[in-house]
């Protein structure tokens, strides 16, 4: 089952302009959801401005970008995506709209945690020691396999969390992702130990629930919010004895995710160097989307993968850099 699209209703005086330019990218196969709620926002933010109908004035588009003062960089980014997006739909649908020229910068300061193989083994022993708060609930069985799959798949978090019982496909050792970052959906491999282990919890636990039953719920039987995970992931590191920076410091959440990729690439690079057809270029389609920015935190994986895949295939180094 793909992920639900969300329906959102506008109100404003550019609602039905809105709806037309919604329904477009999801013509294409575009999902839209988080798009779709920040124009939401929009539409709310645009009733307080005496706009003509059908109208998208600078004054409302850079208003709503200021609207608020403490957004992150990343925020204000992602609206002004948005707004331009909109901006030149109604250029072409030849309504009057004004088209933001500049899109803020990603802000790139944040430095990544890389988790040892030492410290991955103290995590995930810490993980398996979790004690059930009753009967009732299967918090012990939950976050075992919760943060093996961040680790050992690759996944994000909220790909994780939003995992139903008929997206873990245990026969084949599949985890079907619908609908994630730019709203593709792609297959993730499982290795036999990984699979095993969530055959093992899913006779436990999801042995009488329905295919859209959430695979990884929460004591309440809902999907885990990031903030409660998060507290049980701190908890973690600190009986792993893995210290700290404080909020915004890391080691994040999200930095289980790297040392995947990091070993995704040392393969990469150990297969490229040793006598396979050209068929292992499909090796890491299921790390999709593996940017630049993954591959430049672990350079020295990627540059040596670069320069024997250069060589390898006769291409210009130059053209393997994202």
């Amino acid at each position: 089952m793909n992920k639900p699209i969300i329906v959102n209703s506008f109100s404003g005086p550019l609602a039905d302009t809105i709806e037309k330019f919604i329904a477009e990218k999801r013509g294409i196969g575009l999902q839209y959801n988080g798009v779709s709620t920040y124009l939401q926002s929009f539409d709310r933010f645009s009733i307080s401005f005496h706009l003509e109908e059908s109208v998208l004035s600078g004054e409302v588009v850079e208003a709503w970008l200021k609207q608020n003062p403490s957004q992150s960089q990343q925020t204000l980014r992602m609206k002004a995506i948005i707004i331009r997006q909109l901006g030149l739909y109604m250029k072409r649908m030849n309504i009057s709209s004004y088209v933001i020229s500049e899109i803020p910068k990603r802000n790139h300061l944040f430095t990544p945690y890389i988790f040892s193989d030492n410290e991955i083994e103290k995590i995930i022993e810490q993980a398996d020691t979790v004690k059930p708060l009753s009967k009732k609930t299967s918090k012990h069985l939950v976050i075992p396999v919760f943060i093996r799959l961040l680790y050992f798949c690759g996944l994000r978090f909220s790909e994780v969390q939003q995992l139903r019982v008929e997206n873990v496909d245990l026969d084949n050792g599949i985890l079907i992702i619908y609908g994630s970052k730019f709203d593709k959906d792609r297959l993730v491999p499982m290795s036999p130990e990984i699979t095993n282990i969530c055959r093992a919890y899913s006779e436990k636990v999801h042995a009488h629930s329905s295919g859209d039953a959430i695979y990884l719920p929460n004591t309440h039987n809902t999907i885990y919010e990031k903030r409660c995970f998060y507290s049980v992931y701190r908890d973690l590191l600190w009986k792993a004895g893995i210290s700290h920076g404080g909020r915004g410091n890391g080691p994040r959440l999200h930095d289980l995710r790297h040392p995947y990729v990091k070993h995704g690439l040392k393969i990469c690079s150990q297969f490229i160097s040793a006598d396979y057809p050209a068929e292992v270029l499909d090796l890491p389609v299921h790390l999709n989307p593996v940017s630049g920015e993954y591959a430049n935190l672990i350079n020295q994986f990627f540059n040596e993968g670069s320069r024997q895949f250069a060589f390898r295939f006769n291409v210009p180094r130059q053209s393997l850099y994202l």
